[in-house]
C-alpha cells in the first residue's frame, strides 16, 4: 500500500471517530467519551507511525 495513502486512511479514520466521539458521548455519558477519544488516539498514533517510517 502506498505510504500517503496510508498516512490519509489513518487520519481520516481519526477524524471519523472524533465525530463519532460525539454520539458515544450522548449515549454512554462520559465513558463513551472516553472510549471515543481513545480510539480516536490510536488511528492517529497510527498514522504518525506510519508517517515516520
Amino acid at each position: 500500500m502506498n505510504r500517503k495513502a496510508a498516512v490519509f486512511a489513518c487520519r481520516m479514520t481519526g477524524w471519523v471517530g472524533l465525530a463519532a466521539t460525539l454520539f458515544l458521548w450522548q449515549l454512554y455519558g462520559w465513558i463513551g467519551c472516553v472510549i471515543g477519544l481513545a480510539g480516536s488516539l490510536l488511528w492517529f498514533g497510527l498514522g504518525r507511525l506510519f508517517d515516520r517510517r
